[in-house]
């Protein structure tokens, strides 16, 4: 059957709470575990760039992960140019999705 998958189980994820936004553990390339802002707006997953220079010294992203870049829309209206990437494997509890588009995000300070 064109199409099919295999359902999802069900499963209660941990959020943690930052004031009025929520956090939850994320597995990146079953090589790092971090917690990610819960954006449910967000047309990309989004890494800090610190985070991604760091997965590339350590091998679990490589040069061959990048796919070109993009403008993004934020949400205060200003547009953000960046470099867009492939995760291998982006997994939260026991669910996971593979070959998910990713991009660099300035580092907050």
């Amino acid at each position: 059957m064109l199409g099919a998958c295999r359902p999802a189980s069900a499963e209660e994820i941990p959020l943690g709470s930052h004031g009025s936004t929520y956090s939850v553990a994320v597995r990146l390339n079953d090589a790092i575990t971090l917690n990610f802002l819960l954006d449910t707006g967000a047309s990309d997953v989004a890494l800090p760039g610190d985070v991604v220079s760091t997965r590339l010294r350590t091998g679990t992203l490589t040069e061959r992960d990048f796919v070109g870049s993009a403008t993004y829309l934020l949400a205060d209206g200003s547009k953000l140019p960046s470099l867009r990437f492939i995760l291998r494997e982006v997994r939260v509890g026991s669910q996971s999705a593979r070959n998910v588009v990713a991009n660099v995000s300035p580092v907050k300070r």
